[in-house]
C-alpha cells in the first residue's frame, strides 16, 4: 500500500493521513520505520538551473518537504494534548523519514496495545516550511520557501510497521 502517492508537488502544497494499526489476538508492542529514503534529481530544467547549485548530483526535494506525525484519536485532526512522534522542531524528511523508528505502542508511549485495540498514526506534511504549534495544536505551511531547485527531483521513502507481542512488558525499542 501507499501511504502517500503524491505527484507534481507544488510550493506551498500540503495535506495529512492517518494510518490506523488494528491489534487483534494478542496484546502488542509496535513502532513506525522509515528507511531506504531515496532523494533523487531526475534532471534540471531551465528553470531548476539557475538556482540549483549542486547541479546532478542530488534532489533537494528531502530538504524541501518537511512532515509532523502524532498519535491521533482517528479523527485526522492534531489536537491539543495528542503526543507528537516527530518534526516539532525540525522536520524535512531527510531528516525525520532517514532510517528513523518511531514507537506507537509500548511504555514509552501509553504502553502495549490492548487486544482488539487501534492506534492512529497522523502525518502532515508540507512542501515548504511546516510549522507546528504543539500548545495550540496548530499547524500551518508556507510555501514560500520552497523554490525552483526542487523542479524536477522525486522523493520515496519505504515506510513500515513492526509489531511483537506483549508478552514480557516494558519497551519495543
Amino acid at each position: 500500500d501507499h501511504f502517500f502517492d503524491l505527484d507534481d508537488i507544488k510550493p506551498g502544497d500540503s495535506g495529512e493521513v492517518t494510518i490506523s494499526l488494528h491489534v487483534k489476538k494478542s496484546k502488542a508492542f509496535m513502532c513506525l520505520d522509515f528507511k531506504n529514503l531515496k532523494d533523487d534529481e531526475n534532471s534540471v530544467n531551465e528553470p531548476e538551473s539557475h538556482e540549483d547549485g549542486n547541479g546532478t548530483a542530488t534532489g533537494e526535494l528531502g530538504e524541501g518537504l518537511e512532515f509532523f506525525g502524532w498519535l491521533d484519536d482517528g479523527d485526522d485532526v492534531f489536537e491539543i494534548g495528542e503526543k507528537p512522534l516527530f518534526g516539532t522542531t525540525t522536520q524535512s524528511a531527510s531528516v525525520v523519514l532517514n532510517n528513523t523508528t518511531y514507537p506507537i505502542a509500548d511504555s514509552s508511549v501509553g504502553g502495549s496495545c490492548s487486544v482488539n485495540g487501534t492506534r492512529y498514526v497522523g502525518i502532515s506534511w508540507c512542501a515548504g516550511d511546516l510549522l507546528v504549534d504543539v500548545p495550540t495544536a496548530t499547524i500551518t505551511c508556507n510555501g514560500l520557501v520552497l523554490g525552483n531547485e526542487a523542479q524536477t527531483d522525486s522523493l520515496s521513502v519505504d515506510i513500515s510497521i513492526r509489531a511483537l507481542p506483549d508478552d514480557k512488558g516494558g519497551k519495543f525499542l
